[in-house]
């Protein structure tokens, strides 16, 4: 059975840590340091990458249009770029980076800066704005997942795995312009943290939303198969996207007040259920993009409507557009896009759209961190199409400071993508 549609792959090779696997590895993850493996992991951290292309794939997807209980999909033309508009490609604006894996704007300059994982945020000339590594624990899928300002840009809110690898969510005064550092370091006020059973499967991005609530998504506590069952699971924040409130109370992360059970019937914290390792998501015109990191054969995107929920996306039933867990006859979101590891897929990396009005006008992008090609979905649309090939694969993908899709790559640099 399959619900969805699907972007189809043939033809790679993977060289993972040393050694050389077919096409179809036997889990995936999220992006890691590449020299470092995650215990209590399910899977290899690929290490290196054919600089071989494969073949393109022929995108399906139409978002919505499969009925998920019918286990067929609908079709849409691959959308091909325009012959009269200049090539894409993708141009390196710094290097030097050490696991990037964000980018965030200072709130009092609006420059961009480099999030990494071993602990650090850095300006694009190499400067260290802030360095929280003595609380970090980072190797493998650990380490300060991402960082963002608060909208009045008075705090620094940071994701990071603290001791034994605890999920933390802090907060840091944003000092004043013209210093040296971004914020605080010595000044953190812990908000939130979330014990984790393994050392994978940590989630990563934490994003005010349109309503002005914090977004925080966490993996499903590690390991394989969800085998700590938080997948389906909503007395606990793992295997969930956070809706958080974090300004009725500067000294903890409160459920949003209209949070689907904040009245019971679950974590009050909970907004969206049944994701396996969301490592990024993102938001654009009313709507989420959730980029969900696959176990055995299949790779996710789906869109969740910026409303106050609930939402499923099915895993541990689902794995994508697969039944994993029969009957598998539940009216959870339908991803509108995915990966299959049969054709190379290992993690997928989500996500950035494009700002309004350019040339690529809210399109979302996502790419693999076992491939360095890009795909483009119009979510107008839910035409998916192959876009320009990275020099290198990414950890991450975001947008700049005039809202260009950029790239953060296994390799240490940042790539603004170009026409």
């Amino acid at each position: 059975m399959t619900r969805g549609s699907t972007v189809r792959r043939v033809a790679c090779v993977l060289g993972v840590a040393a050694a050389t696997m077919a096409c179809s590895p036997s889990s995936s993850q999220a992006p890691a340091t590449p020299a470092a493996s995650a215990s209590s992991s399910d899977s290899d951290v690929p290490a290196t990458v054919s600089s071989e292309p494969s073949a393109a794939p022929s995108p399906t997807a139409s978002p919505g249009a499969a009925d998920p209980t019918s286990g067929t999909d609908a079709t849409a033309e691959p959308t091909s770029e325009d012959d009269s508009a200049d090539p894409a490609g993708w141009e390196v604006v710094a290097e030097g980076f050490e696991a990037p894996v964000a980018t965030m704007l200072d709130p009092r300059t609006g420059d961009l800066l480099v999030v990494q994982l071993g602990g650090q945020v850095r300006g694009l000339d190499g400067t260290t704005v802030l360095d929280i590594s003595d609380r970090v624990t980072a190797g493998g899928e650990r380490g300060l997942l991402d960082v963002t300002a608060t909208p009045d840009g008075t705090r620094l809110l940071a994701h990071y795995s603290g001791d034994e690898g605890a999920t933390t969510l802090a907060s840091f005064p944003v000092l004043p312009a013209g210093s040296e550092q971004v914020a605080d370091r010595d000044g953190e006020t812990i908000l939130m943290t979330v014990a984790q059973p393994a050392a994978n499967h940590n989630g990563g991005t934490i994003m005010f939303g349109p309503d002005g609530f914090l977004y925080m998504a966490l993996g499903d506590g590690g390991g394989g198969n969800d085998q700590f069952g938080n997948g389906d699971n909503l007395d606990t924040p793992l295997g969930a996207i956070l809706r958080l409130d974090v300004d009725a109370d500067p000294a903890t992360a409160l459920p949003a007040p209209d949070n689907p059970w904040v009245d019971g019937g679950g974590d009050a914290r909970i907004w969206a259920s049944g994701v396996r390792n969301p490592w990024r998501i993102t938001h654009d015109d009313g709507q989420w993009f959730v980029a969900d990191v696959g176990q055995n054969a299949t790779e996710e995107v789906s869109i969740v409507p910026a409303d106050a929920g609930p939402h499923d996306l099915g895993w541990p039933s689902w794995e994508g557009d697969q039944c994993r867990l029969e009957p598998c006859d539940d009216q959870s979101i339908q991803p509108v896009a995915t990966l299959a590891h049969a054709d190379g897929a290992c993690s997928i990396i989500g996500g950035a759209v494009a700002a309004r009005p350019t040339i690529d006008d809210g399109a979302y992008f996502f790419t693999d961190l076992c491939d360095q090609r890009v795909w483009r979905l119009d979510p107008s649309s839910g035409e998916v199409a192959p876009d320009s090939q990275l020099p290198s694969p990414a950890l991450a993908l975001d947008l700049d400071v005039d809202g260009s899709v950029v790239a953060l790559t296994r390799d240490g640099a940042v790539l603004v993508r170009t026409r």
